[in-house]
């Protein structure tokens, strides 16, 4: 009795380690097989996050948005953003973005990008940064830690970004002057003969007329502004109009001057004129300047040159799962 007794201990203490050891088998086996499988899964979230990455970044940049004018609505619970423009034949320019929506974009981040595009499964963040290093880049959404997140898929494109280039009703840039300018433009100078600009040693002249009407006053200020570049070159400037023509030459010492006062003045009688501005620029020289009409409600912390004309900016994108 007791030998059989004996074996039967020693056949059920066997079979004990024996299944013991059979699971701890198949839970290491069914634990390579979750890390093989997690693996797989997360490579094919890897792939289609970085590749959508990509489709959304070119779409951002490449279409106006649905509806086209989504920037100026209430809600953007149904609205797919876009931040290009349309030209004045109601045409798409590509890569051109919006200043406007990109602020509309900003504001509401989380709604247009974050649940509209992500649907809240995807952390993501929009930078665009202009090649100017006096205009400040934009940077909107979430942030990114890239020690906790190895996965982080970033695009980059290059774009031409309008800032506040809307609101200038004059811009030169004497670099582009050729012949046609010249044949276009009319100086009210050279066409009335008590004044004229003369042939100015070491200078030439550069000319543009544009209107102004009275009930503008009461909704916009209006600046003259010049790059640094120009301040340095030593030019001149003169206002006038229809009515009254001026030789008074003004030196481009300033990037900003206010002209609210002339038009104030000039238009007190009239409800709109025809003005000219015109630019003494030194020979071998060029000139960059905008005229602008700001709306007062309007607040722009930078009266820089750069923001009222297009700018080559990179528009980046960067995404990665929670």
């Amino acid at each position: 009795m007791l030998k059989k007794d004996s074996k039967g201990m020693l056949f059920s203490t066997e079979f004990l380690l024996t299944l013991i050891l059979f699971v701890i088998i198949i839970g290491i086996v069914a634990n390579l097989m979750d890390n093989s499988n997690e693996k797989i899964l997360n490579s094919i979230k890897i792939n289609n996050l970085e590749s959508y990455t990509s489709k959304v970044a070119d779409n951002l940049i490449t279409s106006p948005g649905s509806p086209e004018n989504w920037e100026t609505i209430p809600s953007f619970n149904n609205v797919i953003a876009g931040l290009s423009i349309k030209n004045e034949n109601k045409e798409t320019v590509i890569n051109t973005i919006s200043y406007k929506k990109i602020s509309s974009l900003k504001s509401n981040y989380n709604i247009l990008i974050g649940k509209n595009i992500f649907n809240n499964e995807i952390k993501s963040s929009i930078a665009i940064y202009p090649l100017n290093k006096d205009l400040k880049p934009v940077i909107m959404g979430d942030e990114i830690n890239y020690n906790n997140n190895s996965n982080v898929f970033v695009v980059n494109r290059t774009v031409i970004c309008d800032f506040f280039s809307n609101l200038a009703i004059l811009s030169l840039n004497s670099a582009k002057i050729d012949e046609n300018f010249f044949q276009k433009h009319m100086c009210n100078h050279n066409t009335i003969d008590t004044i004229s600009h003369g042939n100015s040693k070491g200078y030439y002249w550069v000319c543009k007329e544009f209107t102004v009407k009275k009930r503008d006053l009461e909704f916009n200020d209006y600046y003259l502004i010049f790059d640094e570049e120009s301040v340095k070159i030593g030019g001149f400037w003169i206002l006038d109009h229809t009515k009254s023509k001026s030789s008074i030459e003004y030196p481009v010492n300033n990037i900003k001057t206010d002209l609210n006062s002339y038009f104030f003045e000039n238009l007190e009688n009239e409800t709109e004129l025809i003005f000219y501005l015109h630019y003494k620029i030194p020979s071998n020289k060029n000139l960059n300047s905008v005229l602008v009409a700001i709306p007062k409600k309007m607040e722009i912390e930078d009266l820089n040159y750069g923001y009222f004309v297009p700018q080559t900016c990179e528009f980046v994108l960067k995404t990665f799962y929670y």
